[in-house]
């Protein structure tokens, strides 16, 4: 999850096998993703909107 003052998230996808991680911010925009979990070969993403919260939080 971002920083308490921000908007957004990232998701990173790291490749064990060549060591290299694709960081990806505002996947759903202005959200954090907040769980993954796959089946037969599909990723399946929650996220969660920080703006309910009642914090002040602003975009960077």
């Amino acid at each position: 999850m971002p920083e308490g003052d921000r908007l957004g998230g990232a998701l990173a996808v790291h490749d064990p096998e060549t060591g290299q991680t694709q960081v990806t911010r505002n996947v759903v925009q202005d959200e954090s993703v907040f769980s993954l979990t796959a089946r037969d070969g599909v990723v399946y993403g929650g996220d969660v909107d920080h703006r309910w919260s009642g914090h002040d939080a602003t975009d960077p």
